[in-house]
């Protein structure tokens, strides 16, 4: 499935989402993460992460649970060559349609779980050079929520994503260039409207 195809299913399913009553209690939280690459793949092997960005939108579905829209962003440079060829750095971009479970355990602590599926893209720069690889990534993920008051609130979570890459390469590298793993570890403000 291309991205383009992806895309246009993620953005229907958001037009379809802000028709329905539920969405007036939606939750959008902004936050960093630290991704920590993990496994043998070419992203752990040969990059150096940066601190990203990430943006949920959380609306309500049923009782406790929810569903998200997620985007997270961010940047790698490359620290060991002769693992990823001639590329400098390289972003990823996630964006991931989640179900998730929401636990209130008192009116200012909350946890959630939640399990998504989306595009994972991976734009390389060398110089002038650009090329891209993209496939299907798949997510899972729990936090904790401290509410400041009924509106406000902190967010920490992790989340561990594993990528499924569509990238053209011999049989003996397949294993190395087309799976990718990544722990994130984020923070964030939540904000309810």
């Amino acid at each position: 499935m291309s991205f383009s195809f992806k895309l246009l299913l993620m953005s229907i399913f958001f037009v379809l989402l802000l028709n329905t009553p539920c969405f007036s209690q939606v939750e959008l939280r902004l936050g960093t993460v630290y991704p920590v690459r993990v496994g043998t793949n070419f992203l752990n092997e040969g990059y150096q992460s940066n601190f990203g960005a990430s943006t949920e939108l959380n609306f309500p579905i049923y009782k406790n649970w929810f569903g998200q829209i997620a985007y997270c962003l961010f940047h790698a440079r490359v620290n060991n060559p002769e693992s990823v060829g001639f590329i400098a750095k390289t972003g990823v971009t996630h964006v991931h349609v989640a179900l998730g479970y929401r636990l209130i355990l008192s009116p200012r602590y909350e946890v959630d779980t939640k399990l998504g599926v989306g595009p994972a893209i991976y734009r390389h720069f060398q110089d002038d050079d650009r090329f891209y690889d993209d496939g299907t990534s798949l997510t899972i993920g729990a936090g904790l929520l401290y509410r400041i008051n009924t509106d406000l609130g902190i967010y920490a979570g992790l989340e561990y994503l594993r990528d499924f890459l569509n990238t053209e390469v011999n049989a003996q590298d397949r294993d190395f260039f087309r799976h990718t793993s990544i722990i994130n570890p984020k923070l964030a403000l939540s904000v309810k409207f």
